[in-house]
């Protein structure tokens, strides 16, 4: 719940500046250029499956790589925070939950379908598990409001989230970005692309980024549970910390000035501890203290100033989330002599998704037992999921490049 409400007071305090970034979005983006201050630079979508101004296509908005970068997006969380009527919230790590107007899905399973759809170069992603994302090597990102099933599939009930990844470059390009904060945070970016032989071009672009966990567990301190335990193996376990690694690369081939080819594949892994660790206190529905039941009472009766100490925590095993994700599509794009275009698409993705929540552990038990905020008993186990899935899809699609 913390990131949540910290979700609303960033609102409250930025809603001016989300609206001038709004504004900004929407709006053609002005070049910066030394040589060319002043003039207006087009933003191109292909919100409704064709080449179009941004002007033209209604209830969207549109970000540039660029734009991204300058304002720190680095994922699909942060793109919540800068678009009008959009939250996405996470119910654990690797269970996205997409809201526009509204409109979304809670369910905290990951085999479920969302009603805001993400895609990925028009490559829908069906689990949820491959919908948290790392943002890097994008030409742009799309986020369509409103009911999208004429274009989009049944599932978009409420909007798409349309990510368009950088085509491999006609000249040689590098970019590498890297930063360092506090909780040992590290990120690294590195892109690199060009020509690579006759009609062949090819990209590779890699992002990682790791994170201590910023809740802390502080069962060492308590001796009651020595008999059983050493306690300097209970002492400075971390929670929600965050590990992932992305590699994508891509081969684009033009014969001609009619045919182009796109090839690309990816590989993701996220590891990352459990859920958040620190309970809740809700209105008083019981005499445990409320919805946070006897976790929150236990806790709090250890932990002093437990409510408002968020980053302290009763646990002794932090839990895990593992997340593989493998994707790779195959690209046709024919221009006809009399005014349209043929496009093949083929694609395949395949998630491996494992996660372990420990609820309670001996430990635990035994400690919440020397307190007098128990009914007598407690108990001990986790709540483990498992998901392997597999998509493959094939589109044929006939556009027209005018009215």
């Amino acid at each position: 719940m913390n990131g949540k409400y910290n979700n609303f007071l960033f609102y409250s305090i930025m809603t001016a500046s989300a609206a001038l970034v709004t504004i900004g979005a929407v709006a053609p983006a002005i070049a910066q250029s030394d040589d060319d201050r002043g003039t207006i630079e087009e933003i191109v979508v292909t919100a409704q499956k064709r080449t179009e101004s941004l002007q033209d296509v209604p209830a969207i908005t549109a970000f540039t790589g660029e734009a991204m970068r300058r304002l720190g997006i680095i994922d699909l969380k942060g793109m919540s925070e800068r678009v009008p009527g959009m939250y996405i919230g996470q119910q654990k790590p690797g269970q996205a939950q997409f809201y526009i107007r509204g409109v979304g899905s809670n369910d905290d399973g990951p085999s479920s379908d969302q009603s805001i759809p993400v895609y990925i170069d028009e490559q829908y992603i069906p689990r949820t598990a491959g919908q948290v994302l790392d943002l890097f090597d994008l030409e742009r990102v799309e986020v369509l409001r409103g009911p999208q099933g004429t274009l989009f599939g049944r599932n978009a009930a409420g909007g798409a989230v349309h990510l368009i990844t950088k085509k491999a470059p006609e000249t040689q390009e590098a970019r590498v970005q890297a930063s360092y904060g506090n909780l040992n945070y590290t990120s690294l970016q590195a892109y690199f692309g060009g020509p690579i032989g006759g009609d062949w071009l090819g990209k590779v672009s890699v992002s990682s980024r790791k994170r201590d966990g910023y809740v802390t567990s502080v069962m060492g301190d308590f001796p009651a549970i020595a008999k059983i335990e050493n306690l300097s193996n209970l002492k400075n376990k971390s929670f929600i910390n965050k590990d992932s690694d992305t590699i994508r690369a891509g081969l684009r081939y033009l014969p001609g000035n009619d045919l182009e080819i796109n090839l690309s594949g990816t590989y993701s892994t996220r590891d990352e501890t459990g859920v958040m660790k620190h309970y809740r206190q809700g209105p008083p529905a019981n005499q445990f203290g409320g919805s946070g039941g006897f976790f929150y009472a236990t806790d709090s009766a250890l932990i002093p100033n437990y409510k408002n100490n968020i980053h302290k925590t009763i646990h002794d095993d932090p839990g895990e989330t593992n997340i593989r994700t493998w994707m790779g599509s195959a690209r046709i794009d024919y221009d006809l002599s009399w005014g349209a275009t043929l496009t093949s698409l083929t694609t395949y993705q395949k998630t491996e998704f494992s996660a372990d929540d420990n609820l309670a552990t001996e430990n635990m038990a035994l400690l919440r037992l020397t307190t007098n905020e128990l009914p007598g008993f407690t108990f001990i186990g986790n709540n483990p999921a498992n998901e392997d899935s597999s998509a493959v899809s094939q589109e044929l699609r006939l556009s027209s490049s005018d009215d």
